[in-house]
């Protein structure tokens, strides 16, 4: 209970040592021990033969030997630890969020009440992720993997060996060829680079197709997912799973069947295209061009001098001014519907006339444009 520093040693029976409030310098010896750094900083835990167990703080530091036991390292204070060699268990005792990686045996990773992230790297590894929203990441691995929260097991670890899973909600790939698959709850299934398979299947998931132009497969399920993608992904999803939203930084993208929603995130032009159902396309800060195509749609320019693009001539059309935006109702069915408009500036039309949309009426009520005259090469901006 001193303030020096302190050397404790143990005997051939279990002990209980702890340090501190300065360097201690801890040896359990024999029989299966609890090792207690202390308050003190960069403290030795030498556990010695046994089933031992460290409580470890920021800066302590393990020695254990090879077949010394199987060892438990229980973690406060930290954000982050990599399990040394031979210690083959461990556990974060806290509530903050910790990433703890393991080692080539055999692991069990405990997380805590945070959202933790575990990596058992190689060897069969058990990972329970606790309370929070817990990640299991293979992003290390030297081969691709295979992995599955429904059944909560990794066939394929990355490593040659097959691992566990329990109150685990997220998955991280390997940079190469992965197959990920969700379950049941809200999952974030993030392929990594490589082209990947993801699989959400129920709940509302996000599947992150990763960096680096690989060609992923993404399968969200039934849920409102959404999807993070580059160019080259597939994206697949079935009538009535959901409402969906494609999030891209690509400078152009189309959305498939059954994807409901479009948002941009770069910081470029942009060139988003919708299909045959009711679609919300929102650009980003650059000069956009945005077209629905079928269905009622609701086109969002933001930032920049944007352009939405309609299937018919501008006669087909009447232009409402609406609060907030514009509504543009297509007289041929089955065509562009119903759109409304927000942050857009102008229109062009199949004939290739533009309209150039400028501010909206004071008076309360909506305000329909007018056809341009007859004979007129061009239509004229609105103000």
């Amino acid at each position: 209970t001193g303030t020096g520093t302190f050397t404790g040693v143990g005997n051939a029976i279990g002990n209980v040592i702890t340090g501190g409030l300065q360097r201690d310098v801890l040896l359990g010896q024999g029989g299966d021990d609890i090792l207690i750094g202390g308050a003190g900083a960069a403290n030795e835990l030498y556990g010695g033969v046994g089933d031992d167990t460290y409580v470890l703080d920021v800066g302590d530091s393990i020695i254990e030997g090879v077949g010394a036991g199987i060892d438990l390292v229980q973690l406060r204070g930290l954000h982050a630890y990599n399990l040394g060699a031979n210690v083959e268990n461990g556990m974060v005792v806290g509530t903050g969020d910790f990433a703890m990686n393991g080692n080539a045996l055999d692991n069990v990773l405990t997380g805590g009440a945070g959202r933790d992230t575990l990596q058992g790297g190689a060897g069969n590894d058990a990972m329970h992720g606790g309370a929070g929203i817990d990640t299991v990441t293979y992003i290390l691995a030297t081969a691709g993997v295979t992995a599955r929260l429904d059944v909560n097991r990794a066939t394929n670890d990355g490593f040659g060996g097959q691992d566990t899973f329990s109150g685990v909600e997220n998955l991280t790939g390997s940079n190469l060829r992965d197959t990920l698959m969700g379950n049941a709850g809200d999952n974030v299934i993030d392929g990594a680079i490589g082209n990947d398979v993801l699989l959400g299947f129920d709940g509302d998931d996000t599947l992150i197709g990763g960096s680096g132009g690989g060609f992923n497969e993404m399968y969200g399920g039934r849920g409102d997912d959404l999807y993070i993608v580059d160019a080259g992904d597939t994206l697949i999803e079935l009538a009535g799973e959901g409402t969906d939203t494609v999030q891209t930084t690509n400078g152009g993208f189309t959305l498939a069947a059954n994807l409901e929603n479009l948002v941009y995130k770069g910081p470029g032009n942009f060139a988003g295209v919708g299909n045959a159902g009711a679609n919300v396309i929102t650009g980003g800060a650059g000069n956009d061009t945005l077209a629905g195509r079928g269905g009622d749609d609701t086109l969002i320019g933001g930032a920049g001098a944007d352009l939405a693009l309609l299937q018919g001539v501008r006669a087909d059309y009447t232009i409402t001014a609406v609060a907030g935006g514009w509504r543009v109702t297509d007289a041929v069915a089955g065509r562009d519907g119903i759109d409304t408009l927000s942050g857009i500036e102008s229109l062009r039309f199949s004939d290739g006339t533009v309209l150039v949309l400028g501010q909206q009426p004071a008076a309360a009520g909506p305000e329909v444009l007018p056809l341009p005259a007859a004979g007129g090469d061009a239509e004229r901006p609105v103000r």
